[in-house]
Parts: C-alpha cells; sequence; structure tokens
C-alpha cells in the first residue's frame, strides 16, 4: 500500500519532467543541431536542414506571388504614389530653378562665347526673320506708347521741388501739440465700448476677412502638418514617442498568468524594434499619407474652421474674464505706454512724410497730358505709327550699340536663381504635368526590364541563405524565451494530469 502511494506521487511529477524535457528538446530541435553530428543519430535541426528549401519558396512566393508586375504597375498608378510623384517633382524642379547658377552673363562667359558677337548675331537673325521683326515692332509700340501714357501723368509739381516743403511740415505736425494723447484715449474709449458691448470678433472684422476663414483655416492646417513633419524627423522626440508607445503596451495588460501570456504573444509581433521602426519609418510615412490624402486634409481643415467659427463668436467680455481682468489691464496699460511711444518715434515720422511725399507725386497738381489737352492737342498724334527696329538699327550705330549694351545688362541682371519666381504659375504646373506624365511613360514602358533586372527572387534567396543560423536562434528566442518556457511548463502540466490519472487509476483498480 505504501508503494502504491509513493507511486501515485511520483508517477505524475516523473511524467511531468518528461512532458517538460519533450518540449524543451523539441524546440530546441527546430534548430539544433546546425550539421549532422554523431551524436545526434544523424538528425539535424528543422530550419537548418530545410534552409534552401526554405529559402527558394520563399524566394518564389515574394518574388513571383506576392509582388508581380501588375501589383507593381498599380501600385505606381495609384493615387498617393501619384500624388508623391506630382510633389516630387514639383519640389526638385523648383530646387533646381532656384539654384544659384549666376547670372545669364556669367553662365556665357563661363562657356567661353563672346558675347557681344552672339547678341549681334542674334539680333542679326531675328531681324532677318519677318515674323520677329513684327512682333518686335509691336512691342517697341506698345512701350513707346505706355512711355507716353506715363509721362502725360507725370504732375508739374513734380519739378518744382516741393518734397523738401512737404517734409518739414510733417515733422511739425507730427513732432508738437496733443494729438497722441486725444488719439490714444479716443482708441481706448472705443476698445472699452467694444469689450463690455457683448460683441465678438464676427462683429467688428471686415465681412472680406470673415470671407477668408476657409484659405486661413486651409493655412493652419498645412502649418500644423508642417509643424508635425519636422518633430517626426527630431530624434529627441521620436525618442519620447517610442518610449511612451512602449509604456503603453508594457502597462496595458495586467500581471496575471493568461495576460502575460497575451503580452508575450503580442511580444513576439510588436517588440522594442518594431515599435522603433514603426515610429522612424512608418508614422512619417502615415503623417506624409494623411497630407496627401485630399479627404482627411478636408476634415482637418472643417475642424480648423469650426474652432475659428467658435473663436470668432466669442463675445470679447469672455475672452477678457478668460485671461483674467488683472492681465487685460496690464497688457492694455503695455499697450497705452508702447503706442505712445511710437507715435512720438522717428520710425513713425519717417513713415508718414514718406507717405506723403511718394503720394504727392501721384495726386498733387495738374498733369502734362491735362495741359496738352486743354490745349487741344493729342499727344498721341506725336507718336509714329511705323516703328521699325530695321530702319533704327540701321540708320544709326549708336542706336546698335546701345541695344547690345541694353541686353548685356539685362542679361547680368537676369540671374537663373530667378527664373522659378519669375515664371507664370500656369507654365509651372504645365511643366510638372509634362514631366510627371513623361516619367511614368517612362516607368510604364520599362516595368518588366526593370523587375527582371532587380531579380526580386534571387535578392530574397540570397538573403534567406546568408542569413546567421545562431543570430535567427538568438532573435527567437531573445523575445520568444517567455512562450517556450510557457510551452514547457505547459508540457510539464500535461504530463502531470496524465501521470495522475494513469497513477489513479492502477491505485483505483
Amino acid at each position: 500500500m505504501q508503494l502504491q502511494t509513493i507511486s501515485l506521487l511520483t508517477t505524475p511529477l516523473v511524467t511531468g519532467f518528461v512532458g517538460y524535457f519533450t518540449n524543451y528538446l523539441a524546440i530546441k530541435m527546430l534548430f539544433r543541431p546546425h550539421r549532422r553530428r554523431w551524436y545526434s543519430a544523424g538528425w539535424q535541426g528543422v530550419i537548418p536542414k530545410n534552409r534552401k528549401k526554405i529559402a527558394g519558396e520563399v524566394a518564389n512566393l515574394v518574388g513571383k506571388e506576392l509582388i508581380r508586375e501588375d501589383d507593381i504597375r498599380s501600385a505606381l498608378q495609384s493615387e498617393n504614389f501619384q500624388n508623391l510623384l506630382s510633389y516630387t517633382v514639383s519640389e526638385e524642379v523648383k530646387n533646381f530653378l532656384q539654384r544659384d547658377y549666376g547670372s545669364l552673363y556669367e553662365i556665357m562667359d563661363n562657356f567661353g562665347l563672346d558675347i557681344d558677337d552672339v547678341i549681334n548675331r542674334t539680333v542679326l537673325n531675328t531681324t532677318a526673320n519677318d515674323q520677329a521683326v513684327t512682333v518686335i515692332n509691336d512691342l517697341l509700340q506698345r512701350v513707346a506708347r505706355e512711355i507716353l501714357d506715363s509721362f502725360l501723368l507725370k504732375s508739374v509739381s513734380e519739378i518744382e521741388g516741393m518734397e523738401d516743403k512737404i517734409s518739414y511740415f510733417v515733422r511739425k505736425i507730427m513732432s508738437r501739440g496733443n494729438w497722441q494723447e486725444l488719439l490714444i484715449d479716443e482708441i481706448f474709449a472705443k476698445l472699452n465700448n467694444t469689450v463690455y458691448s457683448g460683441n465678438s470678433l464676427q462683429d467688428i472684422l471686415p465681412e472680406e476677412l470673415l470671407n477668408k476663414k476657409t484659405a486661413i483655416s486651409k493655412q493652419l492646417t498645412d502649418k500644423g502638418i508642417a509643424i508635425l513633419k519636422k518633430l517626426l524627423n527630431d530624434e529627441k522626440t521620436k525618442k519620447v514617442i517610442i518610449q511612451k508607445f512602449i509604456e503603453l503596451k508594457n502597462n496595458y495588460f495586467g500581471s496575471g498568468f493568461f495576460d502575460q501570456l497575451k503580452l508575450g504573444m503580442l511580444n513576439v509581433f510588436l517588440n522594442e524594434d518594431a515599435i522603433t521602426d514603426i515610429v522612424n519609418d512608418e508614422l512619417p510615412e502615415i503623417i506624409n499619407a494623411i497630407s496627401e490624402n485630399d479627404e482627411i486634409i478636408a476634415k482637418l481643415e472643417q475642424s480648423v474652421e469650426n474652432y475659428i467659427d467658435q473663436a470668432l463668436q466669442k463675445p470679447f467680455y469672455e475672452i477678457v474674464e478668460m485671461i483674467g481682468p488683472k492681465t487685460f489691464y496690464k497688457i492694455r496699460m503695455d499697450f497705452n505706454s508702447w503706442l505712445k511711444s511710437y507715435l512720438r518715434s522717428d520710425e513713425l515720422i519717417n513713415k508718414v512724410e514718406s507717405y506723403f511725399v511718394s503720394n504727392y507725386h501721384k495726386y498733387s497738381g495738374f498733369t502734362f497730358g491735362g495741359i496738352l489737352k486743354t490745349a487741344g492737342v493729342d499727344p498721341y498724334e506725336l507718336l509714329s505709327n511705323s516703328i521699325d527696329i530695321r530702319v533704327i538699327l540701321s540708320e544709326s550705330k549708336s542706336s546698335s550699340a546701345a541695344l547690345t549694351d541694353g541686353i548685356v545688362s539685362i542679361l547680368k541682371d537676369i540671374r537663373v536663381s530667378e527664373i522659378y519666381n519669375k515664371i507664370p504659375e500656369p507654365t509651372f504646373e504645365q511643366l510638372k504635368i509634362t514631366l510627371t506624365y513623361k516619367i511614368n511613360e517612362i516607368l510604364d514602358k520599362h516595368i518588366i526590364n526593370v523587375l527582371g533586372a532587380i531579380n526580386l527572387t534571387s535578392i530574397v534567396e540570397e538573403k534567406v541563405n546568408s542569413l546567421d543560423l545562431n543570430q535567427l536562434e538568438n532573435l527567437l528566442f531573445s523575445f520568444m524565451r517567455d512562450q517556450f518556457r510557457w510551452i514547457n511548463i505547459l508540457g510539464f502540466i500535461l504530463g502531470f494530469i496524465f501521470g495522475a490519472i494513469q497513477s489513479l487509476l492502477f491505485y483505483l483498480y
């Protein structure tokens, strides 16, 4: 009886340890031994033994099934890729055009060209072309008319030297009297009435500005996304985000057996390296995708516009209550002091003086056109309708030399880096569309050759075959240690249960 009791107790333990050891050995036999050994009776680890087969199957799966020509072509034609391609082309063309290559004159000089000879030949070739001459003559006619228009609009007072007198009176008025205090008192009286009248920004802002809410919302949204992209390119910010994600994942589960088992399974797929890769690689791509998704951007812009509407509709007295009466009073006093100082400053006096002097030329006195009209003279009859560049250049050597000097001067002033700012937006847009179309055409035409040259199957197979088995084993065991341990424990539990049942049956019968 005593032996039966001992057997009843020891048999489950023995079978439990057998189950534990069996599972432990089975896990090890996935990788070990890497090669057949005398002590393994010809056995080789499952993964090392089938390594080439696994590599071939994975390579075929990736190269022929997962990544096919149609999939690549479909991806290249997708909206996200096309938006990215269009944006990239736009930015690269912009950067190219904004790069400082020097002036056109410097570029031609660096190529060793005789600029005067180039200009003379260009002028001769141009004047020999009837169509070009017609265009130039029309241009000269328009320029001459514009010059005449400008002259007729000039005032006689412009040549009488009134600028000094204007400056004297402006400075006298701006620097004397107590008009500054009167103006400030009036401003703050209006401010107080506005704050406590129950009005909001929407009540006082001009309709023209309120109609720009949508545009302002778009600008704020674009700025916010740009700031977010900048933060995601900052290494310190990335580290903080990674740490927060890891803490969130680890704290989500409890300390119980099943919670820890769930956490272990999650760690198989979402370990620290995976989270780091997501934050470093995937998260910026998500932000980029959001910035390129018109529907999401539209929703964000609408949310921003809603917040703007709430701010515009909030009464001023509520805003004052939010920031506090004392703070509002301090801001008011600081602004009062600054405004008094600014109204007496040389900066403001100079601006007012400049304004009156510049506007004096535009609005003061009679114009030459008015005088000629009063005299019954039509100045446009004095303008020849037969301006011919050929006649001008052939009859006057000085005109030809002046034209050459003028073109040289223009070439020196035109910098290639400024071309982008001079190109009309429709022209730049058409250039971008053309380049994008050509790139798509090249990609579509040569996609088969590109995939054949890359040979994804060979690359994947080579990568799988080159994996170090020790590294692969250590990697799997590093983040599956807890899972393997629980598999071993499960083997012990099952062995223990089977042994206990067996012992109990023997004991009873």
